[in-house]
């Protein structure tokens, strides 16, 4: 069963345009991982700080093998954290 993963971001003050090139560094490489259903990337229109995922697995474990080679392994996820003014919030859904 697919399952949606919804995640936000808060930059820090001035470095919201670096989080966004890594979000999308991101995105574009988990799009082509085994298992991604769908990855959207969201840029508050007011709170141009905030930024959300919304992506759909095949399942959790293909996500989790995507979120530890490409982004964790890889080093991105380090990169990211250090442009971020709280910590990331991250939560997953079933689809009734």
């Amino acid at each position: 069963m697919s399952v949606t993963i919804i995640v936000r971001f808060h930059a820090a003050d001035g470095k919201a345009k670096a989080l966004k090139e890594l979000l999308l560094k991101g995105r574009d490489a988990s799009r082509e991982s085994e298992g991604c259903e769908a990855f959207e990337l969201y840029q508050g229109k007011e709170t141009r700080q905030l930024f959300v995922i919304v992506q759909r697995w095949s399942s959790d474990e293909a996500h989790m093998a995507n979120f530890e080679s490409k982004i964790k392994g890889s080093g991105h996820l380090a990169k990211l954290s250090q442009l971020l003014a709280k910590p990331i919030e991250r939560a997953v859904f079933n689809q009734i």
